[in-house]
């Protein structure tokens, strides 16, 4: 049977077991440190290994690996470049793409040296903004038209027949460039170099002497002729009739003095115009306020003609055919020749071929040729006119008016009214004011609302 152990014992044997593992780990603390100190002495040599590595640069085949590298990513990037140039929309973008890639991995000096290359890519940022803005601007496109042979196409010649069409084209692929090229610059209509001017830019046709501008006021397309007389023109802009910017814009050249008349108490102004573009002469008329008051208005022949008598015009001056206006104008220079009862005659057959010829109510409007007539019976009738609206009276400017100047009234019809010593007369009748006309178109007051074949006790007829 074992024996058992004492306590003495027991302390004996855990008194050595805790010597024992003292010196144990003592011995542990030792090789950690011995450890560490190695470690450390590797990590300073790796330092000063990878110092002297920096100082000695890379090796020669590293060097080669990285000039092949190099020279593999500017071919690849000059390569696609080239296919850029002439690539489609969708073969555009993935072209984009890849030299996107590659120029992620070039450094600054490979950059600066295909920077020149990729110029048109996208790589460059004013590409990049430019495509931005085509995508949501697409550019104008020639419409299609039909040729003459029947055959459709979007890119007519350059002849008379398309010359709107091609005008409307290029402007709007002016306006359009202007606007890419604000985008890609970031400038403002407003900044240096981008002002928009007051003339506007004029694009060649098909006729060298013709170019098509865009109206700044109204923005419609029009022309201008570059081979009118330089002298009508600098005679317009020194007698004050336009400015240079007037005949850009009117699309016509003044090239008389205006001339004045009234048109029951409005002043209407005439001028003689000549068109920028077919060179053709023609009048011009214009109020000077609005003219609510008066229903109709007189023929233009008319009026034509008595612009012609009164500036001492003949229509072939002004190369006007129209066949009325020339044998108004032969009529009333006939008319104006006459005198008494001859004239009296003449202008009565004319007024009534002048009823015949406008047979509306609102232009008929018929001549009267006063004679021996003072200035200051011109500003009576004017006044008289103002009173009587809706006769419509056409008068010259008093200030201009001459002996033998017309006037232009409304008239209905011939009616008749008898003096108080019973003679019978006739008279042309307006019936919108119920008054009757005498011999040089002055309204008779004493007529004013009588009913046609009365006595007018009041009144003798010579």
């Amino acid at each position: 049977m074992a024996r058992k152990m004492t306590w003495r014992e027991f302390g004996n044997v855990a008194y050595a077991m805790k010597q024992l593992m003292g010196l144990s780990g003592a011995r542990e603390e030792d090789e950690l440190g011995r450890m560490k100190d190695v470690a450390s002495l590797q990590e300073s040599a790796l330092d000063i290994a990878k110092k002297r590595r920096e100082l000695q640069g890379p090796s020669e085949g590293e060097k080669w690996k990285e000039e092949q590298r190099k020279e593999q990513v500017k071919s690849a990037i000059g390569m696609f470049s080239e296919l850029y140039k002439t690539a489609s929309p969708a073969n555009k973008k993935v072209l984009g793409e890849k030299m996107g890639s590659l120029w992620g991995m070039m450094g600054p000096g490979e950059r600066a040296e295909v920077e020149m290359i990729v110029s048109h890519t996208p790589i460059n940022p004013r590409v990049q903004k430019a495509m931005w803005f085509e995508e949501s601007n697409p550019a104008p496109r020639m419409p299609i038209v039909r040729e003459g042979d029947g055959t459709w196409t979007n890119q007519p010649p350059r002849t008379p027949e398309y010359r709107r069409v091609w005008a409307e084209f290029d402007i709007a692929m002016d306006e359009w460039n202007t606007l890419r090229e604000m985008a890609v610059e970031g400038k403002k209509p407003g900044d240096k170099g981008m002002e928009w001017k007051k003339v506007p830019k004029m694009y060649q046709t098909d006729d060298p002497q013709v170019s098509a501008y865009r109206d700044p006021i109204d923005r419609k397309i029009k022309y201008f002729r570059f081979d009118q007389k330089q002298a009508d023109v600098a005679n317009a802009i020194e007698n004050g009739w336009q400015t240079p910017q007037d005949i850009m814009e009117d699309g016509f050249t003044v090239v008389s003095s205006p001339k004045d008349f009234v048109l029951s108490g409005t002043p209407v102004t005439v001028r003689q115009v000549k068109d920028n573009l077919t060179r053709q002469t023609k009048l011009q008329y214009s109020a000077a306020g609005p003219m609510e008051e008066v229903k109709g208005k007189p023929p233009k022949e008319l009026v034509d003609t008595v612009y012609l008598l009164q500036s001492g015009k003949r229509p072939s001056q002004l190369k006007i055919k129209n066949p009325r206006v020339v044998g108004f104008y032969a009529q009333l220079s006939d008319i104006i020749k006459a005198k008494g009862k001859e004239r009296q005659k003449k202008l009565r057959v004319m007024q009534r071929q002048v009823m015949d010829t406008y047979p509306n109510a609102e232009e008929r409007f018929i001549p009267f040729v006063p004679s021996d007539i003072s200035v200051d019976w011109w500003y009576k009738l004017q006044s008289i006119g103002s009173k009587f609206p809706l006769i419509g009276l056409v008068i010259p400017d008093p200030s201009i008016a001459t002996k033998d100047s017309i006037v232009l009234a409304r008239a209905d019809r011939l009616v008749t009214f008898v003096d108080k010593n019973g003679k019978p007369n006739q008279f042309w009748w307006n019936e919108a004011e119920r008054v009757a006309l005498d011999i040089n178109g002055m309204p008779i007051a004493e007529t004013k609302d009588r009913i046609p074949g009365d006595k007018i006790e009041t009144m003798t007829w010579e």
